[in-house]
């Protein structure tokens, strides 16, 4: 009887785990992730003083929470920056330990701007 609980109890996990794959599908879909995402870690102030077109505002030290309601796939290639780089490198360690794999920080915003113009001329040329 015990054992019977027990199988009971995993498959209801796994048909739980089952049913929440189209949700994940759907929401990497909807945000169109696929390929990279640009995070600006700054405030709100010097986000609306101009930020790099497209680019997300995660504040740093909000990041471990607010990361997880994009439902991003770990292995998305993930952009940081900031003023100097210096509170990108505390996103970037925060979302290493999440299990992110490839996350880049670029520094500052300028950095920011000519990174994405390679990303986008290379992208361009293929």
């Amino acid at each position: 009887m015990g054992e019977e609980r027990f199988i009971i109890k995993q498959m209801k996990t796994i048909l739980l785990f089952l049913s929440l794959i189209p949700f994940y599908l759907h929401a990497s879909d909807s945000y169109n992730f696929k390929e990279h995402i640009w995070i600006d870690v700054r405030t709100a102030t010097e986000y609306d003083n101009g930020h790099l077109e497209g680019a997300i505002l995660i504040p740093f030290d909000e990041i471990a929470k607010e990361i997880s309601e994009l439902i991003l796939p770990l292995n998305t290639k993930i952009y940081l920056y900031c003023q100097s780089g210096r509170r990108a490198q505390r996103a970037l360690i925060t979302l290493r330990e999440l299990g992110y794999t490839t996350v880049k920080n670029v520094g500052s915003l300028e950095n920011a701007r000519k990174v994405n113009l390679i990303e986008n001329k290379f992208k361009n040329d293929q």
